[in-house]
């Protein structure tokens, strides 16, 4: 009877913790699929850059570390934002500088605007000594670290495909000033936006007068990415489970790691930066100094300029303070201006410039002149990473759970999903109308925009299935 009761408690374990960890058994292949791969590719695992990896680590930590003194002194709600403050701050900064002058270089005007955030934390008061020790300490090893080992890095390594021109830039950037580099442009119209701050980490981790590509650099968003996700309001069992899956997305597949993690291309930073601002604006009603960093993204490219302007109408429409919205319009303005004084001899937006809008529009509606054999061909391509594709269907499963089990759909959700839908029809009615010519792999680079997006949709659709079978 006891061993009888004993297997019986043991079932109903069993029954619980399965029913508990559903999400896990739903993802299983693509983990599987993961340390398969490791093992068949255990070589390149040994030959790992482990001085790489370490000066990737101190490298967080120090942003980590930076992001936390921040957050404290300005009560913030997360680290990640904190961060996100300080790298947009020195291109806000920059662009003001050029309403008086264009010859401060990249260098002055780091030193200029570290000084401004001196000055600003001493105005507030909330000076924590042992807070910004662990940041200092953790810099000075980075920067002492890097020097020592600056030859055993990969230097200028990764750089195929679109990347000769994100060099060229980071490049002018760092050795002249943002200016400079915008006045001669190796690609006419096109933004420098993430560029800027690629040029940015290397300033912090290297600073050295010359720009050379180092993974260290863009290696760091993947931790930077990690804690973003554990900052999440949900459940620490889901952070757990959404960390995972990206690690084992990225790592997993050469195409993905070099888009986000391992080059200078824009996805990576873009990701990021989009993510956490939009994240913390519709979590955070009254961060007024979230909005105008986020209206700052108007100076990247076109992709997330027509979803600024959809996401400041979907705060109005949240309730969000409608006096706030005038803050997201700041960086409008700024570009404005810009575009009217010193850049007004330079073509505004490479992309927008190949577009007649009005024929365009008549296009769609006529259906005329439209290539629709590339809807099908964008969607083979962006389905031929199995375990994304197994990942996106794990998210739509949990979006359509939510439906099945009369969940009302999040608010926070509905906007992420919104911006999802809309990014990916955009750059799909592109490609069979404008751009019907073109060639058919950079449409996947313009939807994996959003990536993050989809690990916040995943996570809160999870918290709200649990909320309702009460796990």
């Amino acid at each position: 009877m006891n061993f009888t009761s004993a297997k019986f408690n043991y079932m109903l374990k069993i029954k619980y913790l399965t029913k508990k960890n559903w999400f896990w058994l739903l993802s299983l292949p693509v983990l599987l699929n993961f340390f398969f791969n490791l093992i068949n590719n255990f070589e390149s695992v040994k030959n790992l850059n482990l001085k790489n990896l370490f000066s990737t680590i101190l490298f967080f930590f120090t942003f980590y570390f930076l992001g936390l003194f921040i957050k404290e002194v300005f009560d913030l709600d997360t680290i990640s934002i904190g961060i996100v403050f300080y790298l947009l701050s020195f291109l806000i900064i920059d662009m003001s500088f050029l309403f008086i002058t264009q010859d401060i270089s990249f260098k002055n005007n780091f030193l200029i605007t570290n000084l401004t955030w001196f000055c600003i934390v001493l105005f507030k008061k909330k000076f924590r000594f042992h807070n910004f020790s662990y940041f200092f300490l953790s810099y000075l090893s980075l920067r002492i670290f890097n020097i020592l080992n600056f030859n055993s890095f990969d230097l200028n390594q990764n750089l195929k495909g679109d990347t000769w021109y994100y060099f060229e830039f980071c490049k002018q950037i760092l050795e002249n000033s943002f200016y400079y580099s915008m006045n001669n442009n190796v690609f006419n119209g096109y933004t420098q936006f993430s560029a800027y701050f690629h040029s940015l980490f290397f300033e912090i981790s290297f600073g050295n007068n010359e720009y050379i590509y180092i993974r260290s650099t863009t290696n760091v968003l993947f931790f930077l990415v990690l804690l973003f996700i554990n900052e999440l309001k949900i459940d620490r069992s889901i952070k757990f489970f959404l960390s995972s899956i990206y690690t084992v997305l990225v790592l997993n597949s050469d195409w993905l790691s070099f888009l986000f993690i391992d080059s200078i291309m824009s996805e990576g930073i873009m990701n990021y930066l989009f993510s956490v601002l939009l994240y913390n604006l519709l979590n955070n009603k009254t961060e007024k100094s979230a909005l105008i960093f986020f209206g700052f993204l108007i100076f990247s490219k076109q992709f997330f300029i027509t979803l600024i302007y959809i996401n400041l109408f979907f705060l109005i429409s949240k309730n969000f303070p409608k006096k706030y919205i005038i803050y997201g319009l700041i960086g409008t303005i700024y570009k404005e201006i810009a575009f009217n004084t010193y850049f007004s001899n330079l073509q505004r937006d490479h992309h927008i410039a190949q577009i007649d809008i009005v024929d365009t529009i008549f296009d769609l509606i006529l259906l005329r002149d439209l290539n629709l054999e590339n809807f099908l061909i964008i969607n083979k391509n962006l389905f031929r990473d199995i375990p994304f594709t197994f990942f996106l269907f794990i998210t739509l499963f949990t979006v359509l759970a939510n439906i099945f089990y009369k969940i009302k759909l999040d608010k926070n959700a509905k906007i992420i999903l919104s911006n999802l839908v809309i990014n990916y029809f955009l750059i799909q009615i592109l490609y069979v109308s404008v751009w019907r010519n073109m060639e058919l792999e950079s449409p996947i680079r313009f939807i994996l925009n959003l990536f993050l997006l989809l690990f916040i949709l995943l996570g809160i659709n999870i918290s709200k299935i649990n909320q309702k079978l009460k796990l």
